[in-house]
C-alpha cells in the first residue's frame, strides 16, 4: 500500500535521540557565595563618590542611567524598596534574574512626566550614518564660543527659529523649530534630561552633552511625580568550577560505560536512574535547526547529531547550562516512510478496507434495508432527518461523511 501511495508518505530527513542531562547551573552554594560578595561590598559601594569608577573596578557593566528618572516608569525588581532608601544609602543585594544587585540612592527630586523643549546644538562629535562610527567636528573650545554667541544673540533679541535654521546641528529637531515634545525621563542623554526635568518651564540655559553644547529653553511640562537617580551594581549568579567539573565528570562517567544504545539504557536504569536522573526523548530534529526538544538551542549538538549513526553514543557535550550525553535512537531519510514510521497512517486504511470487503460479501446484492437488516442479524434500522448540505458533525444516527451528505 506504501510503494503504491508514495506522495501521500513523504517524509523529510531528521534524527531523534535519547538524552541525560547532567545539570551544570549555579548550586545553591554558588548563589549564597555571590549573595555575599556583593554583602561584602556594600561599605565601599555607600562612599564611592565616582559611580563609575567604582562599578568599572569591580568589572561591572555600568547600565545605571546617570540621570533622574520618573519613579512611575522605572520598571525593576524590589522596586518600591528601592525608592524608600534614604539618599547616600544602599538597598540589596536583591535578586533579579540571574544576578544578584545592590542599589544606591544618589538622588531623589520631584519632575514633570513629560517636557517640551526646544534647543540649538553645536556639535563637537557627530556619527556616520553608514557606519555608526563617531568623530569630531569641531574642538570644544570653538563650540562654547559659538553657543555663548547664540546664547548672547537671542538674550538681545535675535529670532530662534531663525538660529536654529541658521546654526543648530541637530537633523532631528532643525526642520521643527528646534522643537521636543511630550519627552519622557531617560529618553534624552543625563546631563540634557536633567536640565530640563529638574528645572521649571521658561528657564533657559547652555548644556554640555557628548554630543557638544545645547542651548536649551524650557517650553512647558505636564504631570508631576518623584524623580530618581540610582546607580546599579549587579553581579551574575554563575556556577562554580566545583559545581561545572562534577556535572562534566558525571556526564564523562556515563558516556565512558554508554558504547551504544544497549549499554547506554543499561547504564542509566542501573547507575543514574536511582540517583533520580532522568531520561529525556527529542524527535524530528532537523539538520537545518539547531533545536532540540526539551533543551534548546546548540548547532553544534545537533551537527554532532548527523554525524552519528543510528545507535551512537555522543560524547557529552554543553548545551546552555547542561551537559548532555545523547544517543541516536533513529535515523530518518528523505524519502518515502518505511513500515514501522507508516504504520500508524496505513493501518486504520487497511482495517477500513477489509471491513468494506467483508460488507461486500456479507450483504452481496441486496438492494433493501429490509434485507440488508435480516442479514445483519436483523440490525436495527435508524432514520436520520433535518440533513442538510452545510451539515459538517454528521447525526445522531451518522458520523460526518461528505461524501454521503
Amino acid at each position: 500500500y506504501i510503494d503504491a501511495h508514495k506522495q501521500d508518505f513523504k517524509q523529510e530527513e531528521s534524527r531523534s535521540i535519547q538524552y541525560v542531562t547532567f545539570d551544570a547551573s549555579p548550586s545553591a552554594a554558588d548563589t549564597l557565595a555571590t549573595k555575599t560578595s556583593l554583602e561584602k561590598l556594600i561599605p565601599e559601594f555607600k562612599e564611592a563618590t565616582d559611580i563609575k569608577q567604582f562599578l568599572a573596578a569591580q568589572g561591572a557593566i555600568n547600565n545605571s542611567y546617570d540621570g533622574y528618572i520618573n519613579g512611575k516608569t522605572i520598571k525593576i525588581a524590589a522596586k518600591d524598596s528601592i525608592f524608600n532608601t534614604p539618599v547616600g544609602e544602599v538597598f540589596g543585594p536583591y535578586l533579579d534574574g540571574g544576578n544578584f544587585v545592590l542599589a544606591k540612592m544618589e538622588g531623589k527630586h520631584s519632575m514633570p512626566d513629560t517636557v517640551k523643549v526646544r534647543h540649538i546644538l553645536v556639535a563637537t562629535m557627530q556619527s556616520d550614518p553608514q557606519t555608526g562610527q563617531s568623530f569630531q567636528v569641531r574642538d570644544t573650545v570653538e563650540a562654547k564660543k559659538r553657543i555663548d554667541s547664540i546664547q548672547q544673540a537671542i538674550r538681545n533679541g535675535s529670532n530662534f527659529d531663525s538660529l536654529v535654521v541658521k546654526l543648530s546641528d541637530d537633523p532631528g529637531s532643525k526642520d521643527k523649530g528646534g522643537v521636543y515634545d511630550n519627552v519622557s525621563s531617560g529618553q534624552m542623554v543625563p546631563t540634557f534630561n536633567d536640565f530640563i526635568f529638574l528645572n521649571p518651564v521658561g528657564t533657559k540655559g547652555i548644556v554640555k552633552t557628548d554630543y557638544g553644547y545645547h542651548y536649551v529653553e524650557i517650553l512647558s511640562q505636564k504631570g508631576v511625580g518623584m524623580g530618581y537617580k540610582i546607580a546599579y551594581l549587579p553581579k551574575e549568579i554563575i556556577a562554580s568550577q566545583e559545581t561545572d567539573s562534577k556535572a562534566q565528570n558525571d556526564a564523562n562517567a556515563f558516556a565512558g560505560d554508554s558504547r551504544n544504545a544497549k549499554t547506554f539504557d543499561e547504564t542509566f536504569e542501573k547507575n543514574w536512574k536511582p540517583k533520580g536522573y532522568v531520561k529525556g526523548v527529542a524527535t524530528d530534529i532537523k539538520r537545518i535547526s539547531g533545536d532540540v526538544a526539551g533543551l534548546g538551542y546548540s548547532r553544534q549538538f545537533v551537527r554532532n547529531i548527523y554525524d552519528a549513526d543510528e545507535g551512537d553514543v555522543l560524547r557529552p557535550e554543553r548545551v546552555n547550562d547542561k551537559y548532555v550525553v545523547a544517543v541516536v535512537v533513529e535515523v530518518l531519510k528523505e524519502g518515502t516512510m518505511g513500515v514501522a514510521k507508516a504504520r500508524i497512517q496505513v493501518e486504520p486504511i487497511l482495517r477500513n478496507k477489509k471491513k468494506a470487503e467483508m460488507f461486500n460479501q456479507k450483504l452481496g446484492k441486496i438492494t433493501t434495508l429490509e434485507a440488508a437488516s435480516a442479514a445483519w442479524d436483523n440490525a436495527p434500522i435508524q432514520t436520520a432527518d433535518s440533513i442538510r448540505m452545510s451539515s459538517k458533525a454528521g447525526t445522531s444516527a451518522l458520523s460526518f461523511e461528505p461524501r454521503v451528505t
